[in-house]
Formats: C-alpha cells, structure tokens, sequence
C-alpha cells in the first residue's frame, strides 16, 4: 500500500450544519433552504440526483443555492 507524504493535507469535514451560516431568510426562503439541504444530503452533495429528488432541473438547483448562498460541506 502507498504510504502518505507528511506533508499532505488530511481532508477536514466540518461538524457544523450547512445552515447554520445561513443569513436572514423569510420563513419561506428558511423551508426552502431546509428542504434543498435535505435533498444535497441525501444524495451526497450529487447535484443531478438532488434536482431529480426535488423535480427541478440541474440549473435550478445551482440557481438556488446560489441564491439561498448553500454551500457544500467540502467547499468551506
């Protein structure tokens, strides 16, 4: 088996929910954002599988998280 460089990087998941940087959001905007998140989560972060659980096109999908500014865990 290949040993590691010392000197790479461990990937760090972060413990904190996506939602919890979410700025203000109306009680609409906040259910959306939820059941987006929930949807990303479900499919492990695949965004054509989300969209398809939430029967919205792909470029709806990245439209509103950009929007609702989600971001991927292996983003931040």
């Amino acid at each position: 088996a290949p040993l590691r460089q010392a000197g790479a990087r461990a990937r760090v998941k972060s413990a904190a929910p996506v939602t919890q940087d979410a700025p203000a959001c109306t009680p609409p905007e906040l259910a959306e954002r939820t059941r987006i998140v929930n949807a990303m989560n479900a499919a492990k972060w695949r965004p054509l599988q989300a969209a398809a659980m939430l029967g919205v096109s792909r470029a709806t999908l990245y439209r509103r998280l950009k929007q609702l500014r989600i971001v991927p865990p292996h983003r931040q």
